[in-house]
């Protein structure tokens, strides 16, 4: 995931936080050096991620402005009471532990690359800037 703060003088907490998560091999530019296959999310993988997406958030009280799975990575725009590292340990846990429950990835495989970035939305109009390229700036909707 990637972090971008942008401090606000009118407040000391952010009003949300964007989250990206790239899956391993996305971003890399030598896939033999990886020690598993990259992870490409399937239709039936992303929807399961968009599922437990939206249960983590309920679940946590947190919430979701926006989400968006897409084939080697997750966008989510959230609003949660912890730290943004603390919410992509959350969904990232979760989401591999939905994604191997249905089988569609193996108990040992590693689904994330490491840590991920965060933006953190000080201004109501960042975090609607930030849903609009989540929502909308990511490319074709996928099935």
């Amino acid at each position: 995931m990637e972090t971008t703060a942008v401090r606000s003088t009118a407040s000391t907490t952010p009003s949300a936080v964007h989250c990206s998560i790239s899956t391993v091999g996305a971003n890399s530019w030598r896939a033999d050096a990886l020690r598993n296959a990259p992870v490409e999310l399937g239709s039936s993988a992303r929807h399961i991620l968009e599922a437990t997406i939206d249960d983590v958030c309920r679940n946590r009280g947190w919430t979701c402005h926006a989400r968006n799975v897409r084939t080697n990575h997750v966008h989510v725009v959230v609003t949660a009471e912890v730290r943004p590292e603390r919410a992509i340990a959350d969904l990232k846990v979760w989401c591999t532990r939905r994604l191997r429950e249905a089988g569609v990835v193996q108990p040992a495989e590693r689904v994330w690359s490491y840590h991920g970035s965060t933006r953190y939305l000080w201004e109501e109009e960042d975090v609607l800037a930030a849903r609009t390229y989540v929502v909308h700036g990511q490319g074709n909707v996928l099935p």
